[in-house]
């Protein structure tokens, strides 16, 4: 998921959708390791992950 949006688009943003909390975890992990910030919301068990390159 995380990946694969990151190499469409290198210099963000860009959303991620995630239905547990351990992909939200990892997701969330891998997108900050790369150097990314990361804006979480839910809403009914799914999470929207906003991703962006930090500044």
């Amino acid at each position: 998921m995380f990946l694969t949006a990151a190499k469409k688009q290198p210099e963000g943003p860009f959303s991620v959708l995630v239905d547990n909390e351990a992909s939200r975890e990892n997701v969330t992990r891998a997108a900050r390791n790369s150097g990314f910030d990361v804006t979480e919301s839910e809403e009914n068990g799914i999470w929207r992950l906003e991703i962006s390159r930090q500044a």
